[in-house]
């Protein structure tokens, strides 16, 4: 919200073309004649309790119409369940405390089984949200790791992993190469005026952290 609000302020756009968001809307009818579009309309939206401590959009009955001639369909996410594994039919989401996936009768963990992303938590959020989220799970397996049956004591030193990794694939990522990737694109988009500019192929990136 405040990179857009930033964006907003700004006075010094070149071109004649306007974005503009509208927040707690939705699509209810698509009137028009002959085959073409002629307008949305839209109804007015309240975030309510989903009774579960998240927030929902709830209609007032306050309706709009706004002139258009073109729509574009956007396919919202819905999670879909795993043989075996449970799944809340109300969020779409598997049953989680965490990320440490738990039974449906019981809520307790089940040893072993993470989940992480919108199956944990919901489509909300964006990539940003992701990390935190994703952190959050890595946390917990690494703390269940030393009870976890069925691993080989030497397989619970953390040292193992990078073992693992060296053997695997030699060239790996490590975090201390991601921060320099992520200095060159803040760098990049500096220069520009804007908040970063990725690097979007894979062989560049390299170059970068390698460089």
């Amino acid at each position: 919200v405040e990179l857009m609000r930033a964006y907003a302020a700004r006075t010094d756009w070149a071109g004649s073309k306007t974005i503009r968001m509208r927040f707690l809307a939705s699509p209810v009818e698509i009137p028009g004649a002959d085959g073409h579009v002629a307008g949305v309309k839209i109804e007015r939206n309240l975030l309510v309790s989903d009774g579960r401590g998240g927030l929902r959009a709830k209609g007032t009955g306050e309706f709009e119409t706004l002139d258009c001639g073109m729509v574009l369909r956007s396919v919202g996410y819905r999670g879909v369940p795993l043989k075996g594994v449970p799944f809340d039919e109300a969020s779409y989401t598997i049953m989680n405390v965490v990320g440490r996936v738990t039974h449906a009768s019981s809520g307790e963990s089940i040893p072993g089984e993470y989940v992480v992303g919108w199956a944990k938590r919901g489509p909300s959020g964006v990539i940003g949200t992701n990390k935190p989220d994703a952190v959050s799970t890595v946390a917990a397996m690494v703390e269940d790791v030393p009870t976890l049956d069925g691993i080989d004591d030497a397989k619970r030193d953390p040292d193992a992993v990078l073992t693992l990794l060296k053997a695997r694939k030699p060239d790996y990522v490590t975090y201390a190469d991601w921060k320099k990737l992520d200095a060159h694109e803040l760098a990049a988009g500096a220069a520009q005026g804007r908040p970063r500019v990725k690097v979007t192929r894979v062989a560049e990136m390299l170059d970068v952290i390698k460089g």
